[in-house]
């Protein structure tokens, strides 16, 4: 992504991915989808990120299921805009979960999640984020960490730029011992694989 004169001096280097950025999911519990298993009245729980805390609030009618309440609960959560996405997932047993999953990855020193879920003072709202288990989490944020020359790095994304002349994404994790080689190819190395193209 740069020019010729960011790239002085860093012709090629090795890179090797030891861990990937990830964000932070919370998956509730698994619940009979026909069933519903709080009873109808209104719920309310407060949901904490590493900058605000909000309140969302939710009503439960007598004819509503498990799964109706979490897709209720999924809608809530994905269009407050607040940097999560929610749906509902199903197991091989037809029971639904709600799960909860950042947008952003990585965490930065000092914090330890990118959001958390606790309820509201009364012992309905804390009877039913336990009953959906969304205060659990089932997999935390990391930093993606790779080797640069040798050289220990990290990053919140997955996509970042060195020296501001090559982006790279990471895709997963090296081979151990195994670094990828970046770098320019030759004028003599474009032009061959330029003309077997023409020739193919």
């Amino acid at each position: 992504i740069g020019n010729n004169k960011n790239s002085e001096g860093m012709d090629s280097f090795l890179v090797e991915v030891k861990a990937v950025a990830a964000s932070q999911i919370n998956l509730g519990n698994f619940l009979d989808k026909n069933h519903l298993t709080l009873k109808p009245g209104s719920y309310s729980f407060d949901l904490e990120n590493t900058t605000s805390t909000y309140e969302f609030q939710f009503n439960i009618h007598a004819d509503d299921t498990n799964y109706t309440t979490q897709n209720k609960l999924a809608n809530l959560i994905s269009n407050a805009d607040i940097g999560l996405k929610s749906s509902v997932i199903e197991d091989e047993n037809g029971l639904s979960a709600l799960q909860i999953e950042s947008v952003s990855t990585g965490i930065a020193p000092g914090e330890s999640f990118l959001f958390s879920i606790f309820p509201q003072g009364t012992r309905d709202s804390m009877a039913a984020v336990e009953a959906l288990g969304i205060n659990h989490v089932s997999q935390e944020a990391q930093n993606a960490v790779f080797l640069l020359d040798g050289i220990e790095r990290s990053s919140h994304s997955n996509t970042f730029t060195i020296n501001h002349t090559f982006e790279l994404t990471l895709h997963g994790i090296s081979e151990e011992g195994n670094p990828a080689l970046i770098g320019f190819k030759t004028n003599a190395d474009a032009m061959t694989e330029n003309i077997q193209t023409l020739v193919d």
